[in-house]
This record gives structure tokens, C-alpha cells and sequence, in this order.
């Protein structure tokens, strides 16, 4: 009855790590297809998405009356290198991800 108690226990902490690993994973998956959706876009198109993105930021940003500082896409643009930084582990993560993939077995492992 103790292994049966103890197997079923073991069972729900696995359960209950899936849904929390799975629930943690849902931004990296946001992120990861941005990242396929910028690799599609012409190279052409990103040169000219950088100033057009610099000048929709003066436009939108402009100073508000009440003396606030910028909006929505003010914070979005301060929030571009924790964005970049968290692609860049994706990117790392899905090559070593590869690596693994693609190594061979070693020779005592069957």
C-alpha cells in the first residue's frame, strides 16, 4: 500500500511539473515564432523596418501635456533588449537542441 501511495505521489509531482513547465514555455513559444516570422521577411524589408520603426517611435512618442513620459510604444522600445536577449536564448537553446539531435550515440549506450 506504501509503494502504491508512493508511486501515486510521484505521479502527481510529475503532473504538476508538465503544467508548470508547460505554462512557462508559452512566451520562449511567442517568441520563437516571431523569430520564424522575422526570418521570412525579406532582408530589403528589414533594412527599412529600423528607421521607419525609429521615426513611428518620435511620432508616437511625442510629450504629452501633463508632462508624462511616452506610451505604450515608448515602453515597447525599452523593453527591445530584454526582448532581443530572451531571442537569442531561444536560439541557443534550439541549437543545442540540434546538436544533441544530431550527435551520434556513444558507444557503451544502447
Amino acid at each position: 500500500r506504501r509503494k502504491a501511495l508512493l508511486q501515486a505521489n510521484i505521479a502527481l509531482c510529475r503532473l504538476e511539473c508538465r503544467a508548470a513547465a508547460v505554462q512557462l514555455t508559452r512566451p520562449l513559444a511567442l517568441v520563437d515564432r516571431g523569430l520564424a516570422l522575422w526570418r521570412r521577411v525579406s532582408p530589403a524589408a528589414k533594412l527599412f523596418a529600423v528607421p521607419a520603426g525609429l521615426l513611428l517611435s518620435r511620432f508616437f512618442g511625442r510629450a504629452r501635456p501633463g508632462g508624462g513620459r511616452g506610451g505604450k510604444l515608448a515602453t515597447a522600445m525599452s523593453l527591445l533588449p530584454l526582448i532581443l536577449r530572451g531571442a537569442k536564448l531561444v536560439l541557443a537553446a534550439r541549437a543545442a537542441m540540434a546538436a544533441t539531435k544530431n550527435s551520434p550515440p556513444s558507444p557503451g549506450r544502447t
